[in-house]
Parts: structure tokens; C-alpha cells; sequence
């Protein structure tokens, strides 16, 4: 027995020490204050909005979608930036028909040759080769020869070709090119919040269906206990039978919701888990966000400043640039091309050509085709201007809304602040009774029910006032972060464009 006992104690104070190691592990101590503060690092699974966010941002195609935009767009620019500089291009040519009417040329003249050279004393002194084809040619009246443009003999040359005047297209493709840069990245910017937007309602969505989780279980709880006691005062004849029927309706429909709640909490995870990239094995972290202390009037005067207002501006750039262009087709065109011919053997001396060519063409008459483009790039302005306004419209509206349901939304709050706090003076009134022998222990239970509800409407109302403040904070480009699309910025090396 004694070996026994000095066992027992050994094993205890192990056990007690392994406790406090574990304890000290969890809490670090503020060495300046000499307080105690819990560890609240998050772990590996567990996320808030913002890491939610970030995890977004990394692990999903939705921006790198948009960035692969920007790059195109980029290449665009780059290329009819090059449109203004000469190109140089090396060209083969050869002419082949069907049949081959050269061929058979040759032939008669080698007939016809070696026929004069049988006829003549000198034998040979009139014969001409085949690759004098191209140069000379031979006619009834005697031999005459024509000199042929080298620019469309066959063989091999470069060709520099130098714009001089080409209307306006290369300037009205150029700087739309430029335009579309800084459209493609503001685009992208929007997009990141409605992304922010739509992570941060399915979070707050999770918090509240895990709240009310929590709060369906607490209530079946002492629904059942609730029950349970109903029996005994039926049984005693101090209730009527139909209430006991009803608790056991309430408990079926608090079942069904239990189930109803843990499926929406499924789907809410999938959702995120596809917007984040994440599985469905993570732990959300209740936020509290900072709020906005400024009236309508401060928040309205950053809508301007909107990422889709301003790209709808540079799209109304672009439409005027097209207008530029379509109105560059009465506009005469000049350019220069240069032409080195490499020296060939089958050409008549050998000799090499560089020949030089000056082109102006001045449009006469275009049918209507020009005057058609400037139309349609007239209504592709106009309807940019419309949408300018239409997207200065919704702007307003947007935050209009959402400073409206914050503003209502904090008002909930305090008033579901007074339902919670009367709750409780009720709940201690009734516990005071109720050790008087005044009160019945179903008093006690419905009070106690009470109370949960009171607390799970003012969560949920909380949880609804943060979101608001969130969608305000998207509407008036506050989220995402500056630190944050900085970071987008670096993940996918975005070109930084003036924004002027």
C-alpha cells in the first residue's frame, strides 16, 4: 500500500507539472506592464478576412486572369509602338505557271537557236542562252531587247520599308494602347474588392450560421430539460398535456433547423474554399472592423475616385481616339520602300539592283466606307459617355446604400443592446425568485432560453454591421488595402501606370 501511495504521488505532481508546462506555453508575459496576456497567434487553419483574402489572392486564377489581360495588353501597346519605326524583310521571289509557259519558251528558242546556228557560217555567232530569257527577247523583226523592273524579277532581295504619313492609325493605336495599359489595371483593382466583397459576405455568413449553430444547440438543450420538467407537472396535474405537445414540436422543429443550419455551414465553406483556394478543412476568426467616423457627404466626395468611374473615363479616352482614327481615312498616305536585290547568275549581267520607291496614295473615293467608321466611332462615344454616367450613378447608389444599412445597422444594435440588457435583469430576477420558491423552474428554463435568443440577435445584428461596414469600405475603394494591392502588385509584377 505504501508503494502504492508514493506511486500515486509521483504520478500526480508529473501530471501537475506537464499542466503548468502546457499552461505556460499558452500565455506569454508583457515584461514592461507585468501582465499576463493570452497567445492569440492564429494557427495554421485558422483564417481571418484578411488572410482569407490573402490566401485568395495567391492560391486562385480570378486576378491572375486579369493580370494575363494587362500583359496583353501591354504586348499591344508594345507593338503599335513599333508601327511608327521602319521594318526591314528579306523576300524570295519565283514564278512558277501552269503549265510551264517559260519552260516551253525555252525550248523553242534552243530549237530555234541551234537551227541558226546550222544555218550560219560562224556557227554559234547568233545563238543566245536561256538565261537571257528574262531580258532579251527575240522577235520576227530581229533582236530587241527589253529591260524588265528588278521589282518583279525573280530571286532574292531585302526590303526596308519606312513610313512616312499613314493617316492617324499608328497614333489613335498607340495611345488607345496606352489607355487600355491603365484600364486593364484599374479593372483589375475593382475586381479585387468585389472579391474582398463577396469573401467577406460568405465570412461574416459563416459566423453567423455558426453562431446560430451554436445558440439551436444551447436552446434544444434545455428545450429537452424544459421537457422533461413539463412532464413532471403533467403527471402532477399542474399543466395541460397540449403544452407538453408543443415542447415536443418545438424540439422536432429545432432539430430540423440544426441539420438545416450544419448543411448551410457546409456550403458556406465550400464557397469559400472556392474562393479562396482552400479545402474545407479551416477555422474562421471573428474580426472587428474599425469604423467609419465621417458623414455622407466626406464618403461621397471618394467616389470620383473609384476604380470602375475612372476606367469608365478611360474608356471614353479610347472611344475618342477611334473617332481620331476613323476621321484619319481622308487623310492622304506616304511611305518609302527600299529594294537590294542579291546579284544572280541568271540574271542578264549579273549585276545587283537597288532601287528605290516613293509612294503616296490619296483616297478619292471610299464609297461610304469612311464615312461609316466616323459614324460608328461618333456612337461608340456617345455610348461611353452613357456609361460614364450610368457607372457614376450606380456608384452613388452603392454607397449610398451602404452607409444607409450601416447607419441602420448600428441603431439595430443598440436596440437589441436594451432587449439583451432587460433580458438579463429579467434572468436574474426570475433566478432571484425562483430561490424565494416563487418562481417554478419552467420560469427559470424560459428565461435562461430567453436570454440565448436575446445574445444570438444581437451577434447576428453585429455581424450584419460589420459586413455593412465592409461592403462601404469596398464601395468607397478603402478595401482592398493599399498593403494589400501592393501585394498584388508585387505577386504578379502588374506595370505600374500614371494614373493622369
Amino acid at each position: 500500500m505504501v508503494r502504492i501511495r508514493i506511486f500515486l504521488v509521483i504520478y500526480l505532481f508529473n501530471f501537475c507539472s506537464h499542466e503548468e508546462e502546457i499552461t505556460k506555453s499558452k500565455i506569454f508575459y508583457n515584461n514592461e506592464k507585468g501582465e499576463i496576456k493570452s497567445d492569440t497567434r492564429s494557427t495554421s487553419n485558422s483564417f481571418t478576412l484578411e488572410t482569407l483574402f490573402a490566401n485568395a489572392i495567391e492560391s486562385t486564377e480570378r486576378l491572375a486572369i486579369k493580370k494575363e489581360s494587362i500583359t496583353q495588353a501591354e504586348a499591344r501597346r508594345d507593338s503599335y509602338f513599333s508601327n511608327f519605326f521602319p521594318s526591314l524583310a528579306f523576300r524570295y521571289q519565283q514564278f512558277v505557271t501552269t503549265p510551264n509557259h517559260a519552260e516551253h519558251d525555252r525550248d523553242i528558242r534552243n530549237r530555234n537557236n541551234l537551227a541558226n546556228a546550222y544555218s550560219n557560217t560562224a556557227y554559234g555567232t547568233d545563238i543566245s542562252t536561256p538565261y537571257n530569257a528574262s531580258n532579251y527577247l527575240n522577235s520576227s523583226a530581229g533582236n530587241s531587247s527589253t529591260v524588265t523592273s528588278p521589282l518583279v524579277r525573280p530571286g532574292a532581295r531585302l526590303v526596308l520599308h519606312i513610313p512616312i504619313l499613314t493617316g492617324l492609325n499608328e497614333y489613335s493605336l498607340y495611345k488607345s494602347s496606352k489607355h487600355e495599359v491603365r484600364l486593364r489595371n484599374l479593372e483589375l483593382k475593382h475586381d479585387a474588392g468585389r472579391l474582398y466583397l463577396e469573401i467577406a459576405q460568405t465570412y461574416y455568413n459563416l459566423l453567423q450560421s455558426e453562431s446560430n449553430l451554436k445558440t439551436r444547440k444551447e436552446i434544444l438543450q434545455l428545450t429537452i430539460s424544459l421537457r422533461q420538467e413539463m412532464k413532471r407537472r403533467v403527471q402532477l396535474g399542474r399543466n395541460r398535456n397540449s403544452e407538453l405537445l408543443s415542447l415536443n414540436s418545438q424540439i422536432s422543429r429545432l432539430e430540423a433547423e440544426i441539420l438545416g443550419v450544419t448543411d448551410t455551414i457546409s456550403q458556406l465553406k465550400d464557397t469559400i474554399s472556392y474562393l479562396t483556394g482552400l479545402d474545407s478543412n479551416f477555422k474562421i476568426e471573428k474580426k472587428i472592423e474599425i469604423s467609419i467616423h465621417s458623414n455622407f457627404d466626406e464618403i461621397e466626395k471618394k467616389i470620383e475616385t473609384r476604380h470602375d468611374i475612372q476606367a469608365a473615363k478611360i474608356n471614353l479616352e479610347m472611344a475618342k481616339s477611334e473617332v481620331l482614327k476613323a476621321y484619319g481615312g481622308h487623310l492622304p498616305t506616304a511611305s518609302v520602300d527600299t529594294f537590294y536585290t542579291f546579284p544572280s547568275g541568271h540574271i542578264a549581267g549579273g549585276t545587283k539592283d537597288l532601287v528605290n520607291q516613293f509612294i503616296v496614295q490619296v483616297p478619292l473615293i471610299s464609297l461610304g466606307t469612311v464615312s461609316s467608321a466616323i459614324k460608328q466611332a461618333e456612337s461608340l462615344k456617345h455610348q461611353m459617355e452613357l456609361q460614364l454616367t450610368q457607372t457614376i450613378r450606380f456608384a452613388r447608389e452603392e454607397v449610398r446604400k451602404a452607409f444607409n444599412s450601416y447607419l441602420h445597422a448600428i441603431s439595430m444594435e443598440k436596440s437589441y443592446t436594451s432587449a439583451l440588457e432587460s433580458t438579463e435583469n429579467s434572468l436574474n430576477i426570475i433566478i432571484r425568485d425562483y430561490s424565494k420558491k416563487s418562481a417554478t423552474e419552467l420560469d427559470l428554463l424560459n428565461a435562461r432560453i430567453a436570454l440565448i435568443t436575446a445574445k444570438e440577435d444581437l451577434n447576428k445584428t453585429v455581424l450584419q454591421k460589420e459586413l455593412n461596414l465592409v461592403w462601404l469600405k469596398v464601395a468607397i475603394d478603402e478595401y482592398p488595402s493599399s498593403e494589400e494591392l501592393e501585394k498584388i502588385n508585387n505577386l504578379f509584377s502588374i506595370s505600374k501606370e500614371n494614373d493622369k
